[in-house]
């Protein structure tokens, strides 16, 4: 793909957008853009009769979207729940120099209660506190590991603890009075942590007690994703061709150098390299441009319609409060965020290191993000109308039924003989002195759920975490 988008694509892409946004920006949650995923969407999400979840499918929900070479978004083969988790990996709970000070300043005015904290523990459990127990608290001490024990087991309510660690909880209660300010910092480091840790298990071991999806009977699971239109809707908005977004186009004045282009409503262009407009291939030929037909009296009319249109959001599923279920916390990543550079001036969550830096990873066009609505259509299909041209020429490449695929603007393939896109229709009858050839998928969409069937991919709205979600 070329390294810069030229004219022609970029007035291609923009008309696409206008469209897309004047007819259906009332379904939308954003502004829509046009992505490049020539894969297609598996609109089947679930199938069968017990509605397993289609892993390509959530598949292609998680997939991470990024800015292309030539400016045009597409969709990278990572995933955004993959990369979710390695950037939790990056990330530590972390306190300021102030609130150390006040920790170390109460531990010694608490040392007594501190102490009975420690043998109580130890002596109700049973065993002594590890250093490799130690070394996964914050602050890496006896006290910070319990109270992150309190946390998880109990979610920090002593009033929870069991009455076979009486002695414990009574010494835990008397440092909470003593040192109150140090006992909240604690707890909250403690709460931090057990959270960070529980999306990063929820996000790369999705289960069924976890909140993630079931893909098949064996069983396995997918991160949950939620808002998904149910499987019906999916597919009848697909089947409902009249919901439609159509490009014309119309290329005059060839010559060796090039055609006049233009889009309507949109850009008009001169001179624009015929090998940058259409390319087809027909019955497995090899490809050729539009300057076959072509000469400097002829004309051609291209209209692109992308029938059923249909609009599918998605949201990762956040977190609950008690860490159980689901895998995505905004709110953690919004503190990594406003964090950034702070060091030990702030108490909070930390990005650790510089691989996954605020600067290439968060915000508009930035690498973590995603398409949180996507909208897709059946296979577009392709009306050409040459005035003009070489009539014999045009009817003996284009032969009804004929296997074809075409590249449009270098952008976007529009078919192939392994997708069995074809040749509809070739009219010379209806009007004098033209040729109107059709081309589009032979099949359409059925209704029952099929894990192997795509929809076609026009765009969607992408989500820039966390500011934009």
């Amino acid at each position: 793909m070329a390294s810069d988008i030229t004219p022609a694509q970029q007035a291609f892409v923009e008309a696409i957008e206008n469209k897309v946004n004047s007819t259906f920006g009332n379904l939308l949650d954003g502004t829509f853009s046009a992505v490049n995923y020539p894969s297609g969407f598996h609109w089947g999400i679930q199938f069968g009769p017990n509605n397993y979840y289609n892993s390509a499918a959530l598949n292609d929900l998680d997939l991470v979207a990024e800015v292309a070479s030539n400016g045009i978004l597409t969709l990278a083969g990572s995933n955004f729940s993959t990369l979710y988790n390695s950037i939790l990996g990056a990330v530590a709970f972390v306190f300021s120099q102030a609130d150390q000070a006040t920790m170390q300043q109460q531990y010694g005015n608490a040392s007594s209660q501190v102490s009975s904290v420690i043998t109580a523990w130890e002596t109700d459990m049973g065993a002594p506190i590890t250093s490799a127990q130690m070394a996964s608290a914050v602050p890496p001490t006896k006290l910070g590991y319990i109270a992150m024990q309190v946390q998880s087991l109990w979610q920090g309510d002593v009033t929870k603890i069991p009455s076979t660690m009486n002695d414990f909880r009574s010494a835990y209660q008397a440092y909470q009075v003593a040192a109150a300010q140090s006992f909240a910092l604690k707890a909250q480091s403690a709460q931090a942590i057990t959270r960070l840790a529980a999306a990063q298990k929820n996000s790369q071991s999705p289960s069924a007690t976890n909140g993630g999806l079931q893909t098949d009977g064996t069983p396995h699971y997918y991160v949950g994703y939620s808002g998904m239109p149910n499987q019906t809707t999916i597919n009848g908005d697909l089947q409902t061709a009249s919901n439609q977004v159509e490009v014309d186009i119309t290329l005059a004045n060839f010559s060796a150098s090039g055609s006049d282009f233009s889009i309507a409503g949109g850009a008009s262009l001169s001179d624009i390299p015929v090998l940058d407009l259409f390319t087809f291939s027909i019955g497995g030929s090899a490809s050729f441009d539009l300057s076959k037909y072509a000469s400097s009296s002829s004309s051609m009319e291209i209209n692109v319609v992308y029938p059923g249109i249909t609009v599918i959001a998605s949201a990762p599923v956040n977190l609950s409060t008690d860490n159980t279920t689901g895998w995505y916390d905004n709110q953690m990543l919004t503190e990594v965020v406003q964090n950034a550079g702070q060091g030990q001036n702030v108490t909070g969550y930390q990005l650790q290191g510089s691989e996954y830096n605020i600067a290439d990873y968060f915000g508009p066009g930035k690498k973590f993000s995603r398409l949180k609505t996507w909208v897709t259509s059946q296979q577009p299909t392709i009306k050409v109308i040459f005035e003009g041209a070489d009539d014999s020429e045009v009817s003996k490449d284009f032969t009804q039924k004929a296997s074809a695929s075409v590249k449009i603007l270098g952008l976007f393939s529009v078919g192939s003989v392994s997708q069995s896109y074809e040749v509809h229709d070739v009219d010379s009858t209806s009007e004098a002195g033209k040729v109107i050839v059709t081309l589009g998928p032979p099949v359409t969409i059925g209704t029952t759920p099929a894990q192997d069937s795509t929809a076609y991919v026009l765009g969607g709205v992408v989500a820039y975490p966390p500011n934009n979600i």
